[in-house]
């Protein structure tokens, strides 16, 4: 017996044409197909194209991921998604001959975070509440019968990270020599995170391409040195990224005007405030040592 027979041939115009094979038997056949004019099969092939076909005896199919409101991202390493938030796990069948048509199907989910489910149905929700990399797993079962049945085993790598809900801005009121501004940025969301940042008179709809970019693979903080050059209000704008959101803000900067540091300011302030509080302490120890004389005079006694 062959190991592929045709089932059906099917010709769609005069430049297209399918095939359907069958294989009574697992394995990897590699097929070619040559395209010749019309009425001369001993003419050279005018085009020719080859591909593997990959016969099992297992269900086949794959898995799909989507989010409520949400764009899910795939990487050559899984999918990307936002935690605490409802995610619908899909296992799309590939049966273009329906011969599971009239099959029953029994599912198991394995979410990877040691939570299981069986359902009868294709998809299932489930939410992730911590950031952290999941293998989710299904095992898929189909019962033609009740004696014979096929299964497969599908599984999907996810990365679920948090959502950026905020960006921190710490020691932005330092001055540093030579009018270098020094910002500490702390971003409330999970890595990898890339952040663009732009210095300009006011704050900006939407940071655009011409802004400083930085990546952080594992880090949520990062610093930011600015040389200002006029003593004018200024806009910091950072806009965060991650796979699963973004978030834009704006800082005002109001730098110093050269010509007095203001540690000088500081110093004379302080000062005043420390006599004042000497006056006071001083007073009040005089009030007291009086008071307390008055009542030593008062116990003697003058009586003959």
């Amino acid at each position: 017996q062959r190991p592929l027979s045709v089932v059906r041939r099917r010709r769609r115009g005069a430049l297209s044409s399918s095939l359907v094979v069958r294989s009574p038997v697992p394995g990897v056949y590699r097929l070619r197909a040559w395209v010749r004019r019309g009425g001369c099969l001993r003419c050279l092939p005018l085009a020719h194209t080859a591909t593997t076909l990959r016969v099992t005896d297992s269900v086949i199919g794959t898995l799909s991921l989507t989010q409520l409101n949400r764009s899910v991202t795939s990487t050559n390493i899984g999918y990307e998604l936002a935690t605490n938030t409802p995610t619908k796990i899909s296992f799309i069948l590939y049966d273009p001959s329906r011969y599971f048509s009239a099959s029953f199907f029994r599912f198991c989910w394995h979410f990877g975070d040691g939570e299981r489910r069986i359902t009868n149905d294709s998809y299932a929700f489930h939410i992730y509440p911590r950031a952290g990399i999941y293998q989710a797993q299904v095992e898929v079962y189909v019962y033609l019968s009740h004696s014979q049945w096929k299964s497969g085993t599908f599984a999907a790598t996810l990365n679920l990270l948090d959502t950026i809900n905020a960006i921190e801005v710490k020691n932005a009121d330092g001055e540093h020599p030579k009018g270098i501004m020094d910002f500490h940025l702390h971003v409330n969301g999970s890595p990898p995170l890339t952040i663009c940042w732009s210095v300009s008179p006011n704050c900006i709809g939407a940071v655009g391409h011409a802004c400083h970019t930085m990546l952080l693979e594992r880090s949520r903080d990062c610093h930011v040195r600015y040389p200002m050059s006029e003593a004018e209000p200024y806009a910091l704008n950072v806009r965060a990224e991650n796979g699963v959101s973004s978030l834009q803000t704006c800082y005002k900067i109001a730098p110093w005007r050269k010509g007095i540091h203001p540690v000088w300011f500081i110093i004379p302030g302080v000062t005043l405030l420390t006599i004042i509080l000497l006056i006071l302490l001083s007073t009040t120890t005089r009030s007291s040592r009086s008071q307390k004389d008055l009542v030593e005079v008062a116990d003697f006694d003058f009586s003959p």
